[in-house]
């Protein structure tokens, strides 16, 4: 069964979705010309890691610059009753 999941919206009529396990992951890029992300999610001993890394530039070509690069882990996020972090 699938741990992670992800979903893509453009301009086709559907969306797509992709499934990550515990021991595969799941990773995901949006880009436009100028700015772009990428976001990795993993289980490392059972908890789970996301790192999130933006860039100027696209990621996906070879002219970027990264401009910020984060790791959330569920373990130590606090949520408050309203859902926010």
């Amino acid at each position: 069964m699938a741990h992670f999941y992800g979903q893509v919206r453009g301009a086709a009529r559907t969306s797509a979705t992709r499934v990550g396990h515990r021991n595969t992951g799941i990773a995901v890029e949006a880009a436009s010309w100028s700015i772009s992300a990428r976001v990795e999610l993993s289980s490392e001993d059972g908890v789970d890691v996301m790192n999130v890394s933006v860039y100027r530039g696209n990621c996906i070509s070879s002219s970027f610059k990264k401009v910020l690069d984060k790791q959330y882990r569920s373990d130590m996020i606090m949520f408050s009753e309203g859902g926010g972090i």
